[in-house]
């Protein structure tokens, strides 16, 4: 129980800057709701982007660019899905 118990602490610590950069984007789309309200997202929405980028990088063999592809692609795939709604007079916040 011990080993597996230090095996899930590592796995933790491994993908923690994922974890880091997941929450930095969830709480930047939150706070978009204060530019204007209708820039409000929901966690299931942003859940959907966090559980396509671990897919697009499940098949990568090592860690460390696993981890690269799921930062790539959680930060791509969320710049992408918040500006599509962006009025034209806030597109140049992300310019």
């Amino acid at each position: 129980a011990q080993d597996r118990e230090e095996k899930v602490a590592s796995a933790y610590e491994e993908f923690r800057v994922v974890a880091t950069r997941a929450s930095l984007l969830y709480f930047v789309a939150m706070q978009m709701g204060t530019v204007h309200p209708m820039y409000q997202i929901s966690k299931t929405s942003f859940d959907t982007l966090f559980a396509r980028a671990i897919a697009k990088s499940a098949e990568l063999m090592s860690i460390e660019t696993k981890k690269t592809s799921m930062i790539a692609h959680l930060t791509s795939d969320s710049l992408e899905f918040y500006s599509m709604g962006y009025m034209q007079q806030h597109k140049s916040l992300f310019e």
